[in-house]
């Protein structure tokens, strides 16, 4: 399933909001988009060694 344009904006600009009001960086080493981009990358490898190795 495949998110619509209009999908991905409003989940980023859920999360950019959710981050302002706790008072979180959005960048930098422990900002929002450091994580997010982490555990993107993960789920993707993640994924990747599930279709690989037939788990």
């Amino acid at each position: 399933m495949r998110l619509t344009e209009a999908q991905e904006d409003e989940i980023a600009r859920g999360l950019v909001a959710r981050a302002r009001s706790e008072g979180a960086e959005l960048v930098g080493p422990d900002g929002l988009l450091s994580g997010l981009t982490k555990r993107v990358l993960e789920a993707a490898l993640e994924e990747e060694l599930t279709d690989h190795l037939g788990l």
